[in-house]
């Protein structure tokens, strides 16, 4: 991609017809690979390449075996720093640093979730019902492909009272 006399990218919001890219969110457009028609999503925009899931999935494979030292870094990265903070929160626990406590939403059993592992003593306390619910919202969503701009205490997550 070219760049325009700021320095920056010539089309940094690609427009269609006029149209910014984040208008044809839910819309149908074919699959760039397969052809097959998809509803295009939020995740799909920042890429702009419009791909069904076996196709991204394919591409991401076929990354993954060009790039093995990239993708065990990648890995070890996401893992070692979970396991870390999960491993600290159980030492805490078990020192009686931090309390475990009922979930948030409903009050049920819970466990902790980080939403940063850099701060591994910073958790929030949801049952597996409303943790999954968590991970599958939108907002989480966009914390994850920007999460230097996530603010400090994450929002509540949908169904909060």
């Amino acid at each position: 991609m070219s760049s325009d006399k700021t320095g920056g990218p010539a089309f940094p919001m690609a427009v269609t017809l006029g149209r910014p890219r984040e208008n044809f969110i839910g819309m149908k457009r074919p699959c760039a690979e397969c052809g097959e028609l998809i509803t295009v999503t939020p995740k799909m925009i920042p890429h702009g390449k419009y791909l069904c899931r076996q196709c991204q999935s394919k591409g991401a494979m076929a990354w993954a075996r060009a790039h093995p030292e990239q993708k065990r870094l990648t890995n070890q990265r996401y893992f070692d720093a979970s396991g870390d903070a999960a491993t600290i929160v159980r030492r805490a626990i078990e020192r009686g640093e931090l309390n475990r406590k009922p979930c948030e939403l409903c009050g049920d059993k819970a466990h902790a979730h980080h939403d940063n592992y850099n701060k591994p003593l910073v958790v929030r306390w949801l049952c597996p019902t409303h943790h999954t619910a968590y991970h599958r919202s939108a907002l989480v969503e966009k914390q994850r492909r920007e999460p230097e701009t996530a603010p400090e205490a994450p929002p509540s997550p949908p169904g909060a009272p």
